[in-house]
């Protein structure tokens, strides 16, 4: 990255830099039938979609509100037909693209292929359903507002390296335990890791919400952030503990518990390490230190834990930091 940004004010922005969903990329003749079927199938599902005109293409180079839109989209679609090649602002276009998407790793860029016989295709509004879903799919989360991040760098990557999140071994759960800026803290750590995960759950206030009788309510948001849909009431706490294994098992998720005080919320919303897919990652919050070892010791779920404190981490040395640690 450049300059002295760190990736937590990055995730800070991200919510106010985008401007749209999508930005689609297409050569003109494509225009009149399968470009604007496609815009108006990802507008009705709420996908705030940006096509350009011939009026914003002025001059010879890319740029105004054509370069702003593709700086400013979370995800890009190039239809490519057999005439894209031939325009130079298409082609300026894609370039600018990749750019912004560092090839595809930062932001999504879907391709699609814009040039066959039409008895050798499904229908096109079959065909245009599988991309608005596709894209739906592979939007990346909004990252969750943060106001003025606290910039601990070094505390943040030294979380994400307990976490490994590149890692798809067995699922595992760390905690964190602190004062001050707790949930600031790993807002931002949610933030920089939430795009290593197909799904991702940030739950907070889970003791207050446990409290008053609403487990089953955090089951149902839990299931819902993670992309499943819910469309009627739970019924019980056993029965939601149920739907998360069935329909998590596989998938490979980020589930954060914020400020957890007691074992019955991590048995009825995390409960054990095969409740969600290999490389699954669990993040608690918590003031003492003492409720996920009772979990552990319950379920044999695999615990690592991580011990936040904003005033004193300034200027320890690396030797200091990992006593910090309990792995």
């Amino acid at each position: 990255m450049a300059g002295s940004s760190s990736l937590s004010d990055e995730g800070a922005a991200l919510s106010s830099h985008f401007k749209c969903d999508v930005f689609l990329s297409f050569r003109g003749h494509t225009r009149r039938e399968f470009t604007d079927a496609l815009y108006h199938a990802l507008v009705n599902k709420r996908i705030e979609t940006f096509r350009d005109r011939e009026n914003l293409r002025t001059g010879e180079e890319l740029e105004g509100a054509l370069v702003e839109a593709i700086e400013r989209s979370r995800m890009s679609i190039v239809i490519l037909c057999d005439e894209y090649p031939t325009s130079k602002w298409c082609l300026d276009e894609l370039v600018k693209i990749m750019e912004c998407s560092h090839n595809g790793t930062k932001r999504p860029v879907l391709p699609v292929y814009y040039y066959v016989e039409e008895s050798d295709v499904q229908p096109w509004g079959v065909i245009i359903d599988n991309i608005v879903e596709e894209v739906s799919r592979r939007l990346p989360s909004i990252p969750l507002y943060i106001d003025r991040p606290l910039g601990l760098d070094s505390q943040l990557e030294e979380a994400k390296s307990l976490l490994e999140v590149d890692s798809h071994a067995a699922c595992f759960m760390l905690g964190i335990h602190g004062d001050g800026e707790l949930r600031k803290f790993v807002l931002e750590l949610y933030n920089e890791i939430r795009g290593h995960f197909k799904a991702g759950s940030f739950l907070s206030n889970v003791s207050e919400k446990t409290k008053r009788g609403g487990l089953e309510g955090l089951q149902k948001t839990l299931l819902s952030e993670m992309g499943e849909e819910v469309k009627t009431e739970i019924g019980s706490i056993s029965r939601g503990s149920s739907e998360i294994r069935q329909r998590l098992g596989q998938k490979r998720v980020l589930l954060v518990l914020d400020d957890v005080d007691s074992i019955q919320p991590l048995e009825s919303l995390a409960g054990a390490g095969d409740w969600f897919g290999p490389g699954s990652r669990i993040i608690t919050t918590r003031r003492n230190d003492g409720v996920l070892d009772k979990h552990a010791l319950k379920k044999g779920v695999e615990i690592k834990k991580f011990c936040f404190d904003e005033g004193e981490f300034e200027g320890m040395q690396s030797d200091d930091k990992q006593k910090r640690y309990v792995v």
